[in-house]
């Protein structure tokens, strides 16, 4: 069928017209069928989501200035996150004055006590918004007064500190609203009558530097999965064991009021030792599970107790990484249950523990994603530190309490094993590596095969 209209005519409204238009002279030329042509729509695969792909950071969204009305001495602060919550975020403060501000902070203890409550926490599946309490108990509440709120994030997207000015004015209104945000409590967990699926006995336990007794039984391995060096990783020290010519001690055993321990040792060598066209100055000392099937696995529980050193550049950590069935090792990825940084000024407090992830392509030697954090920690003495792995978050506890949860970026089907070790940072320089203590004492470590179902809130 052919319909032909002036060039100043109406358009064509049937939609069932849609063949070509052309223009012939002062014509247009509308060639039309009465049914559509056949179509078959292309159903396009969702894109796949990399493990590493399920977390991402939120920033912090904090206002410039908040007001409150003069005299009023408890003042919030309202902050958010711009996205939902896949990792725990810790927002520390502190307080400043302002020249001319007209209120004054005081000293340190002053200082603390402006924040009367425990510091804003965000985890997975909490609301976005916070309220920070501030007790400006210093007086000097007139208006036009103001001073400086100095927040501090940790876990978010950026940890730059962001200011916020809280000013006392006439007609403002500060008030909490009548239905507060939801912010579950820290979980703690419980595994009392559950048997572990492997515990390390320290008066027991058996180790070899390939991770297998003159038996071919599989025991602990007491190098690196890698072998016995690891300076790409900014390390000073050669993980060595009795096995090694020039070692002192590096695993041994022991016992103190606390019980049986198994120490490994970090010092400074007596004499350099050769190994590998390399010159080394400084033991370091390592214990793996790789080469034993019960230590391994992708989800379920792994806690130590230990005590950790406290000298200066000394590096412990109990971390797992990944492996194959066979128990290569495999890295990415990693999970750092607890890592401690000994080379600043503030231990055995101070954020110089950490825990986290490192996730990207299983074996390929490079990452696509970290997810750590410090956290303000008392590491002296004996600590128990835990994960717990499930298919889609990872917890992190100290003496059973919770301080971390991340969504799972390492669940890509394979297996993970524990490693416990003191590493020498590259940061010792050429010191003597003398002071305090260079040991690791193990009291205990064991596997778990549970999931959520061992976790109780604190209410912390």
């Amino acid at each position: 069928m052919k319909i032909v209209y002036e060039s100043n005519g109406q358009p064509v409204e049937d939609g069932l017209r849609i063949a070509r238009v052309s223009e012939l002279g002062t014509k247009l030329e509308v060639m039309t069928r009465d049914e559509p042509p056949a179509f078959e729509p292309v159903v396009l695969d969702a894109p796949e989501v990399l493990p590493w792909e399920r977390l991402q950071k939120p920033k912090l969204l904090a206002p410039d200035i908040v007001l409150a009305p003069p005299g009023q001495a408890i003042v919030y602060i309202p902050v958010d996150t711009d996205r939902d919550i896949d990792a725990t975020c810790y927002l520390g403060h502190g307080v400043k004055n302002i020249s001319g501000g007209g209120i004054n902070v005081g000293d340190w203890p002053s200082q603390q006590a402006f924040f009367p409550d425990p510091r804003p926490v965000w985890r997975p599946g909490d609301d976005r918004r916070h309220y920070i309490k501030v007790n400006v108990h210093t007086g000097g509440r007139a208006a036009g007064n103001s001073f400086h709120v100095i927040l501090k994030p940790r876990g978010f997207a950026s940890e730059t500190d962001v200011w916020v000015k809280v000013r006392f004015e006439d007609g403002a209104v500060n008030e909490l609203p009548a239905e507060l945000p939801i912010h579950r409590g820290a979980y703690c967990f419980d595994v009392s009558g559950v048997t572990p699926r492997a515990r390390l006995d320290p008066q027991t336990m058996a180790h070899a530097p390939n991770g297998v007794a003159a038996d071919g039984t599989a025991v602990w391995e007491s190098r690196l999965p890698h072998g016995r060096t690891q300076s790409d990783n900014k390390e000073r020290g050669l993980y060595m064991d009795d096995s090694c010519p020039g070692a002192v001690d590096p695993i041994t055993r022991g016992e103190d009021a606390t019980g049986p321990f198994v120490r490994l040792r970090s010092r400074k060598l007596p004499a350099p030792v050769t190994y590998d066209g390399q010159t080394f100055h400084y033991q370091a000392a390592m214990l793996n599970a790789r080469h034993m099937p019960e230590w391994r696995g992708a989800t379920g529980l792994w806690t130590a107790r230990v005590k950790t050193p406290n000298r200066k550049h000394s590096w412990p950590a109990f971390w797992m990484i990944g492996c194959d069935d066979e128990g290569r090792g495999q890295w990415p990825p990693e999970n750092d249950i607890m890592e401690q940084f000994n080379w600043g000024t503030d231990w055995p407090i101070g954020e110089m523990t950490s825990f986290g992830q490192h996730a990207g392509p299983r074996g390929k030697n490079y990452r696509e994603a970290v997810s750590t954090i410090r956290i303000d920690a008392d590491v002296a003495g004996v600590v128990e530190y835990a994960s717990l792995m499930t298919p889609d978050l990872i917890y992190w506890f100290i003496d059973g309490a919770e301080v971390g949860c991340q969504r799972n970026m390492l669940d890509d089907g394979g297996q993970l094993f524990p490693m416990l070790n003191v590493a020498v940072s590259g940061t010792v320089g050429s010191g003597d590596y003398a002071d305090g203590s260079g040991d690791m004492l193990i009291y205990d470590v064991a596997s778990y095969d549970v999931g959520e179902e061992v976790l109780g809130e604190t209410g912390a």
